[in-house]
């Protein structure tokens, strides 16, 4: 079974929306900043004893047209290499397509996260190292045979509204970062269709 593999596209990045309320900090509401550009990305939730609270969203997209026009896409795998983490949370990636580049304005409320389609939840590592989000059917489905298949991640605390007390969240390398061993990628696993040979009876 063939397996594609693409790395991240350059335009990966993060916003964290910060703010004295954890409230304002989940809607997006007090002080937001984009890091379009970094070696790292980060996801998750933290707390600050000021207070302050901070919420973290991370975007990211690959190229899969490369995919052949007749591939049966099998499973989806997407892989971050972590560099730093700390407390526990669920990850979850969502479809999210936020365009070529990224700004403030690609911010999701927390509240609103829940409307845009789970493509995997999993546990936050808590190693370094590739790290693997196995996608489920509809990650699958979402895969753009003809472009770019853009994807956001966020805490599931976020989402919910959960309240952070402590650091809660995870660092990975950026595509932004020389060279591809440890860059964002996501494998597709796929099959292709064998054209079936039928018996014409009018031929000997």
């Amino acid at each position: 079974m063939p397996t594609l593999t693409v790395y991240g596209e350059a335009s990966d990045g993060f916003i964290d929306s910060d703010w004295s309320s954890y409230a304002t900090a989940r809607l997006g509401g007090g002080f937001k900043t984009a890091y379009p550009s970094g070696n790292s990305i980060v996801c998750g939730q933290s707390y600050w004893s000021t207070p302050l609270y901070r919420c973290t969203e991370l975007y990211i997209q690959y190229n899969t047209s490369a995919i052949p026009g007749a591939a049966t896409i099998i499973a989806v795998n997407e892989y971050l290499y972590v560099i730093g983490y700390g407390g526990s949370y669920t990850e979850e990636v969502r479809a999210y397509n936020w365009g070529a580049s990224l700004d403030t304005t690609d911010w999701i409320s927390g509240a609103d996260l829940g409307g845009y389609t789970l493509l995997c939840s999993i546990t936050s590592p808590a190693v370094s190292g590739y790290f693997a989000f196995p996608g489920n059917k509809d990650f699958i489905a979402y895969i753009n045979t003809t472009g770019n298949t853009i994807i956001i991640h966020n805490s599931s605390k976020h989402r919910l509204g959960t309240a952070p007390t402590a650091t809660e969240y995870t660092t990975y390398w950026s595509v932004d970062r020389s060279g591809t061993t440890q860059d964002p990628k996501i494998t597709i696993d796929y099959s292709l269709a064998t054209p079936i040979m039928t018996l014409n009876k009018g031929w000997w």
